[in-house]
């Protein structure tokens, strides 16, 4: 009995562990837009329903992107991987995989059949982004610009419809495709950190095709593509568009100093403040819509859209200098440097590759 319960409990934690905590606030507060964009910004009931969710898409999808880049983890000595350190078997990582998907299924069911459709689409193209044949992450562009439709359409959509609605509205959808075009100016730079163990093991990212220049130009006309996220916000003013625009503003600033940097760990830096910016858009809305549905007077949400931007604005200069609080920002870990006598070819600052 004591054997079964310890076994459990390994299990457990390895689900734990698989939702990575970046990861799994940013769907979170992708998730909560979703109800709030549905006028329920401010009932818990729909947001932890799509929180359950997300929790079991976020499982399932790090489980299979970790089944799937071992090698490259390895090359990369990310012994935070559970597969790397040795701490789960391949064996495990599957039941991890499969224990996700099932639980992001069976919340989805309980939501309606457009939930169901959303979650389960999401779940193939996790699966067709990290494994064979389809593999879309080694596909340069192509994997920067189809995983966001999953990390972000399907927790927004999922808050959506947790909230009670049957459709989605066209104001709803161009809030989506603004947070799916900031997603994918983000996205593109998570492979600064990977870059080296990509190039050795085959990886065709973006990065590794093109350079560093090429992804940070990408990643700053997403960045302010973005901003049409704007148009598809219920009572949007002033001061929420200058403190959206202001978050965007500072990742963009970031985005460039990337371009012309060659210090790695400059590199780590640079990329969590640019994420940081981009939570703070996300916040920024967050806080409207809820000061929206609250009642709040035009003064107060003023007031609090401004602090919001300010903080973030704040984090991201800080987090340039010294890096995340914890070490750690989505798209963003602490490294380690690749072992020199497997050393490859590091993608040229100002490059471009064929």
């Amino acid at each position: 009995m004591s054997r079964v319960l310890a076994r459990a409990a390994r299990d457990v934690r390895l689900f734990a562990l698989t939702a990575r905590p970046p990861v799994l606030m940013l769907m979170a507060l992708t998730a909560a837009l979703g109800t709030a964009a549905a006028g329920r910004a401010n009932d818990l009931v729909p947001f932890a329903h799509a929180l359950v969710v997300v929790l079991g898409c976020v499982v399932a999808a790090v489980a299979v992107n970790d089944l799937s880049d071992v090698a490259a983890d390895r090359a990369n000595a990310l012994d935070t991987r559970p597969l790397v350190a040795g701490t789960a078997r391949t064996r495990q990582m599957v039941a991890v995989a499969v224990a996700g998907a099932a639980v992001a299924l069976g919340a989805a069911a309980l939501a309606g059949p457009a939930c169901l459709a959303t979650v389960a689409a999401g779940l193939v193209l996790a699966c067709g982004h990290s494994l064979p044949p389809a593999r879309f992450a080694a596909r340069g562009v192509v994997g920067p610009l189809l995983l966001p439709a999953g990390f972000v359409a399907v927790p927004f959509l999922s808050g959506v419809f947790a909230a009670g609605a049957d459709t989605v509205t066209g104001r709803q959808l161009v809030l989506l495709g603004g947070l799916y075009l900031g997603f994918v100016g983000r996205l593109v730079l998570k492979d600064f950190r990977d870059v080296r163990g990509d190039a050795m093991v085959g990886k065709r990212t973006f990065l590794v095709r093109r350079g560093r220049v090429a992804a940070c130009r990408l990643s700053a006309v997403m960045w302010l593509s973005g901003s049409v996220a704007l148009l598809g916000v219920d009572g949007l003013d002033v001061a929420t568009a200058a403190a959206f625009l202001a978050c965007a503003a500072v990742a963009v600033r970031f985005v460039g100093e990337l371009a012309r940097s060659g210090d790695h760990r400059a590199d780590d830096r640079l990329v969590a403040a640019v994420a940081t910016g981009g939570r703070g858009q996300l916040d920024v809305l967050l806080v409207h819509l809820a000061a929206v549905q609250t009642g709040v007077p035009v003064g107060g949400r003023w007031a609090l859209v401004a602090v919001v931007a300010a903080a973030f604005v704040a984090l991201a200069a800080v987090t340039a200098r010294t890096g995340p609080p914890a070490g750690r920002a989505i798209g963003v870990s602490a490294r380690r440097p690749a072992p020199r006598a497997r050393r490859a070819p590091h993608p040229r600052p100002s490059g471009a590759r064929s």
